[in-house]
């Protein structure tokens, strides 16, 4: 991008500019920090989602095939009341949209590649700066 380095007129503004710059890099290098983080979080979460998942669905399965041939008695009820719990279980862990979602880990690894970007715009400001102070 073209800037209008020929507006700066002495070596402070170049110096504000290039803080207001190393500032702003700053701040964009601990919002992708962030966003890495909880992306790798997440995408640890999304595995062990997957395998937590898979052992419950197992255990229902299991627990299905157990009913079928039960006398009918209390035993019975509190293998239903465990099947009905495991449901619920599965249920709640297959819902979408969660922090551990792949959607949501595939989100924060393409915010973190945006301020990448940001990050070299604001290194390629700061050097332009720097350049331009040296002809001051």
């Amino acid at each position: 991008m073209l800037f209008s380095l020929d507006l700066i007129r002495s070596v402070n503004e170049a110096d504000t500019l290039i803080n207001m710059a190393q500032r702003d890099k700053r701040s964009l290098a601990n919002r992708r920090e962030t966003l890495l983080i909880r992306s790798r979080d997440g995408a640890e979460g999304t595995t062990e989602l997957a395998a937590t998942l898979s052992n419950y669905r197992a255990q229902l399965a299991a627990s299905i095939a157990g009913l079928e041939g039960m006398p009918e008695g209390l035993a019975k009820e509190d293998a239903l009341t465990h099947k009905m719990e495991l449901e619920v279980k599965v249920r709640k862990l297959s819902r979408p949209g969660g922090s551990r979602s792949a959607e949501n880990v595939l989100e924060q690894e393409y915010d973190a590649e945006q301020l990448d970007k940001q990050i070299a715009g604001a290194d390629a400001f700061t050097d332009l700066i720097e350049a331009h102070k040296l002809n001051l």
